[in-house]
């Protein structure tokens, strides 16, 4: 009996200390303004570790819909803009917008549920600008998650006032904790390759920026295939290969 009560108080004191620690690492900040979609609560802050993104020693960091805005001075929220194919409407979707390196800022979204159709999700600038941080400078993921998606993630915008009518170009960010050279390849929906999206990148160095820009505005819509062959150059022998899946649109919204 006795041990019974130990184990118990001991299950609750980690308990306890799991929850605490999880509050303090995702302070949870109310959205005060309305916007188009509901539930706009949001985790914002400075995180205590490294982020480990979307996968293994080869990470992918950010998918973007790249975007030149003109901002203006009194610009008073941050905006992300996405859109989602109802074949994962049903899914629920993982948002992280973080900065880089240890101690960066990062906004994680509560909501995980989007109908199909562009989204938009809205949060207050006054906690990035009060310490210099600008959207161009931030990464972006959506992850797809739940029973079987078709796509795994879905390209992003962020902005501060309208989003672009037209995607143009995406821009993936990968990471490698190895030295590495990178074969990618993007396939479309009939696995054909696109010429103007393949290329290499040869020996990287660990923990460095791999940029990859894939202009395919124009392109047919449909699901796209983003491969990724890393063959690591450090001197121990390994390789990762991955395949990213997304919904590729010509207009983002009406």
């Amino acid at each position: 009996m006795i041990r019974k009560i130990v184990l118990l108080n001991l299950f609750l004191l980690i308990s306890f200390y799991s929850i605490s620690y999880a509050q303090v690492k995702f302070p949870h900040i109310e959205h005060k303004k309305g916007s188009l979609q509901k539930g706009d609560a949001r985790y914002e802050g400075f995180r205590q570790y490294e982020n480990s993104s979307l996968g293994g020693i080869l990470k992918l960091k950010s998918a973007k819909v790249l975007f030149q805005e003109i901002r203006s001075d009194d610009s008073k929220d941050c905006k992300i803009g996405f859109y989602v194919h109802e074949s994962i409407a049903k899914n629920s979707l993982d948002i992280l917008v973080e900065g880089k390196g240890e101690g960066a800022y990062y906004m994680v979204p509560v909501t995980k549920k989007w109908e199909n159709g562009f989204r938009e999700f809205v949060w207050s600038n006054a906690f990035a600008e009060e310490h210099g941080i600008k959207l161009n400078d931030l990464y972006v993921m959506a992850e797809v998650t739940g029973p079987a998606p078709s796509l795994n993630i879905i390209p992003a915008v962020l902005y501060y006032s309208v989003a672009p009518k037209n995607v143009k170009e995406y821009e993936f960010t990968f990471i490698s904790t190895r030295q590495v050279t990178i074969i990618y390849n993007l396939y479309d929906k009939e696995e054909s390759k696109i010429e103007k999206a393949s290329g290499v990148y040869r020996r990287m160095a660990q923990n460095e920026e791999i940029i990859i820009k894939c202009n395919i505005g124009g392109c047919s819509e449909g699901t796209y295939y983003l491969e990724i062959k890393g063959t690591f150059t450090d001197g121990k022998a390994g390789q990762e290969k991955k395949v990213y899946t997304f919904c590729h649109i010509n207009n983002l919204r009406e």
